[in-house]
C-alpha cells in the first residue's frame, strides 16, 4: 500500500517504470516479435518460425530474440518455415518464456519479482487454464525439452503475468503486454482510482503513474485493474476471476455506484424508475416494486456486450450497425449503463464525421456523449485521456448543434452564449489533459489540434456576441 505523504495535485507524476519484459497477448493475429506490431506480410525466423514484420526488424531484434529462439525452435511444429497455430495459442508462451529468461540474467532481482502475488492455486482451476497448460507449461517443458525450469516455475511465470501484467496496446483483436513489477507491487485496485497509468506505446514502453485526482495526505494511491465503465456485477466478476477478491469499495457498495449508474436498468413496468442492484440480494429492483433476478440481468448484459464485441471486431466502421444497437439497448438500459458506454466508446469517434451530417445525427451524438462523459467524470476524475477524448467528441458535435440551433432561431443570443461558455470550458480542460499527459498517437495529435482550433473559434464567437454583432 502506498500512501500520500503530502497533498498531490492532479497531473503529478508519482512514479515511472520501464517493463522488464514485453510480449504478445495470449490470443490474436501474428505480431512482430521485435516491434510487436501486426504483421500482415510477415518475415519468419528461419530457426523458430515465429514472425517479424520485415527483414530489417528481424535483424534489429536478433540479439534479443537469440535465447528465446533456441527454446522455441525445439518445440512448435512448423509448416513452410512458419510456426503453426499462432492465433490458436502459439503466442501464449512468448511472454512467460521472456520472463523466465529474464530471471536467469537478473539473479539478484528475480527473487523480489517472484514475491508478487500469483494466485496460482486459484488460477489453475479456471476454465481457461487447460489452454495455458497445453500452450505454455507442456510446450516449454515437454515439446521444447526445457529442464531449467520445473512445471511449477513455468506455471508461476504464467500466473504472475496474468495478475501483474499490463496491457500496453490493444489492436482489437490482439495486442501486447508489459510487466512493471515495481508499480504492480505498490498500487492496489480501486473502482474510483486516485491515479492512472500512462503507458508509451513505443519503446521503451515507459509506464507513468500519474495522479488523476487531488490526493490528500494519508490517502492511498490506487489504480485500476479493469475497465471502469463496467457495472458492479461485471467488475466484481472480473476482479474475482483475475485477482481472486471481491471488491467492497464505496462504489461497489452503492446501488447507484456513486452516480455512475453503469449497472442500472430502466424499469419497463413504471417507465419512470430504475432497476438498481440490491446490496442484500442478487436481484435488481425498482421503487415501484418491480424486480429482475440477477441471473436474468446477467444474461441480458452478456448478450448485448457480446454483440458489441462482435460489432467492434467485424463491423467497426458500420455506423448503421452501431445506431441499430443504440435503438435496441436504449429502452432497456440507463443511458450510463456499461452497455451504452461500450457502444459510445466505439461509435462516437466515427459518428458525424466527413461533413454534411444531418442535424439528427449530430443531436444523437451529443445525447450519447453526455452520459458517457458523466460516467468518466465519476470513475476517472478530471485528468484522464479517456475523458479528454470523450470531451472532444461531445464538444465537436455540441458546437455545431449550438450554431445550427441559433441559425434556425431555436435559441436566443443569451442561450448561445451560455452554451459556448460551457463548451469552451470543457475544451480547455481537455487541452490541459493532453498538455499534461502528452499526445502519442496520430489520432490524439489530431484531437489536440482540433481542440485548439475549437477553443479559438469559441473565443472569437463569444467576443462577437459580447460586441453585439449577432443582435
Amino acid at each position: 500500500m502506498l500512501l500520500a505523504s503530502s497533498t498531490i495535485l492532479p497531473g503529478t507524476l508519482v512514479v515511472e517504470e520501464e517493463p522488464i519484459v514485453v510480449g504478445p497477448n495470449q490470443r490474436g493475429p501474428p505480431l512482430c516479435l521485435h516491434c510487436l506490431h501486426p504483421t500482415p506480410s510477415p518475415t519468419f525466423c528461419t530457426s523458430c518460425g515465429h514472425p517479424f514484420c520485415s527483414p530489417t526488424c528481424r535483424e534489429e531484434g536478433e540479439e534479443g530474440h537469440r535465447e528465446e529462439c533456441k527454446v522455441l525452435g525445439r518445440g512448435r511444429k512448423r509448416e513452410e518455415g512458419k510456426v503453426k497455430g499462432w492465433e490458436e495459442g502459439g503466442a501464449m508462451a512468448i511472454l512467460p518464456l521472456r520472463l523466465l529468461l529474464w530471471y536467469l540474467t537478473h539473479p539478484k532481482e528475480a527473487p523480489l519479482v517472484r514475491r508478487l502475488k500469483t494466485h496460482a492455486k486459484e488460477k489453475v482451476t479456471r476454465d481457461y487454464w487447460p489452454a495455458s497448460q497445453h500452450h505454455v507449461v507442456d510446450f516449454l517443458v515437454e515439446e521444447c525439452g526445457e529442464d531449467r525450469w520445473s512445471r511449477g516455475e513455468v506455471t508461476e511465470a504464467v500466473t504472475i503475468l496474468e495478475v501483474n501484467g499490463f496491457e500496453i496496446e490493444n489492436f482489437n483483436p490482439g495486442g501486447f503486454r508489459g510487466f512493471y513489477p515495481y508499480i504492480a507491487s505498490l498500487t492496489s485496485h480501486s473502482c474510483r482510482p486516485t491515479c492512472h497509468s500512462v503507458v508509451d506505446s513505443s519503446p521503451p514502453y515507459t509506464n507513468r503513474l500519474v495522479a488523476s485526482r487531488r490526493i490528500e495526505v494519508g490517502e492511498e494511491l490506487t489504480t485500476t485493474y479493469i475497465p471502469l465503465t463496467a457495472g458492479t456485477a461485471s467488475r466484481r466478476m472480473l476482479l474475482c476471476q483475475g485477482w481472486c477478491f471481491t471488491c467492497t469499495c464505496p462504489r461497489c457498495e452503492d446501488p447507484s455506484e456513486c452516480g455512475a449508474h453503469t449497472g442500472s436498468l430502466k424499469c419497463r413496468k413504471c417507465a419512470k424508475g430504475l432497476l438498481l442492484p440490491s446490496t442484500t440480494s442478487s436481484s435488481w429492483s425498482c421503487s415501484c416494486g418491480h424486480f429482475m433476478e440477477g441471473q436474468e440481468v446477467g444474461r441480458l448484459v452478456t448478450c448485448f456486450m457480446d454483440t458489441v464485441r462482435r460489432q467492434a471486431e467485424e463491423k467497426r466502421y458500420n455506423i448503421k450497425g452501431w445506431t441499430d444497437l443504440v435503438k435496441c439497448a436504449g429502452p432497456i438500459f440507463h443511458p450510463q449503463h456499461e452497455v451504452m458506454c461500450e457502444i459510445a466508446k466505439w461509435l462516437l469517434p466515427i459518428m458525424g464525421r466527413g461533413g454534411g451530417q444531418d442535424l439528427a445525427t449530430i443531436r444523437q451524438k451529443v445525447e450519447l456523449a453526455n452520459p458517457y462523459l458523466a460516467v468518466l467524470d465519476v470513475v476517472l476524475g478530471p485528468l484522464s485521456k479517456a475523458r479528454a477524448k470523450a470531451t472532444f467528441e461531445l464538444t465537436d458535435a455540441a458546437l455545431v448543434l449550438a450554431i445550427r440551433d441559433f441559425e434556425e432561431d431555436s435559441i436566443d443570443v443569451a442561450t448561445l452564449k451560455t452554451r459556448l461558455k460551457v463548451y469552451k470550458e470543457k475544451i480547455t480542460e481537455a487541452l490541459h489533459v493532453f498538455q499534461v499527459l502528452g499526445v502519442q498517437t496520430n489520432f490524439e495529435k489530431m484531437m489536440a489540434i482540433s481542440l485548439g482550433k475549437m477553443e479559438e473559434q469559441s473565443e472569437h464567437m463569444l467576443d462577437q456576441l459580447e460586441e453585439g454583432d449577432f443582435e
